[in-house]
């Protein structure tokens, strides 16, 4: 009968250890530059009626209508999961227009408001697109060759006289500049 042996050889061992931990390492680094540095997209259609942000590969959470009624679904890592539930924006406008006539007025600290502002800066256009009507006739008129000098590659605003209100809007971030905000906010402004 043959018999093998079974050697245990420390340095191998060693070895494979150290590439397996090197492996998850690069692993872990290259998942957290992902997530650091891919665009956040945050989308705006009232055309299609059409609502999302968007961080490609981990996380999408889209606001559609359907029938008269909203409805929220989400993707995380190529699932896709529907939150159960309606929502009729013509139920919720009465209890809008009650609590703002009851609501007290609040005072507002600049200081504070610096922090949410220094966020939105940090979102770059890609695309707008606004269709508008004023509702009055001549002052469309006069902003009509207003709008001409403003449009521009991503930049399209136009006026029409249909009374339609429409607007895209495409706005991305990265991960990095909100954390460099924060903790520059928060490092500073205390």
């Amino acid at each position: 009968m043959l018999h093998t042996v079974l050697s245990f050889d420390p340095v191998i061992f060693e070895e494979q250890n150290m590439s397996a931990g090197l492996v998850i390492l690069l692993s872990i680094t290259a998942i957290i530059v992902y997530l650091v540095v891919v665009p956040i997209t945050l989308h705006i259609n009232t055309y299609s009626d059409k609502y999302f942000v968007r961080f490609p590969g981990i996380f999408s959470l889209r606001l559609g209508k359907r029938n008269e009624t909203w409805g929220i679904w989400y993707t995380v890592f190529f699932l896709r999961f529907r939150i159960k539930g309606s929502f009729n924006a013509a139920q919720h406008r009465k209890k809008d227009k009650k609590e703002l006539k009851s609501g007290k007025r609040k005072t507002v600290n600049l200081k504070r408001l610096w922090f949410p502002v220094r966020i939105l800066q940090t979102f770059r256009l890609k695309k707008l697109k606004w269709d508008f009507d004023s509702g009055d006739f001549p002052l469309n008129a006069q902003l009509y060759p207003v709008t001409g000098l403003i449009n521009s590659q991503k930049i399209n605003i136009s006026v029409n006289f249909n009374e339609e209100n429409n607007i895209c809007l495409i706005v991305y971030t990265q991960l990095f500049r909100i954390i460099f905000i924060t903790i520059r906010y928060f490092m500073f402004n205390r």
